[in-house]
């Protein structure tokens, strides 16, 4: 149960996904969380792995 929710749980917010958005390197949030975090910004870094993630022109 517990490993269950770890896998379905934004690392933002902890809840539930809602609309889930996969990043590159394979981590996954909710797409309000991750346009959040962004920001206005056309890259940012993963919350999880950090590593640099770029937005493509069209989002």
């Amino acid at each position: 149960q517990q490993v269950r929710e770890e896998f379905l749980s934004c690392q933002i917010c902890f809840e539930t996904f809602r609309q889930p958005k996969i990043l590159p390197c394979v981590h996954t949030f909710c797409e309000r969380c991750l346009l959040k975090h962004a920001g206005r910004r056309q890259s940012f870094n993963c919350p999880t792995c950090r590593r640099e993630i770029t937005l493509p022109q069209n989002g």
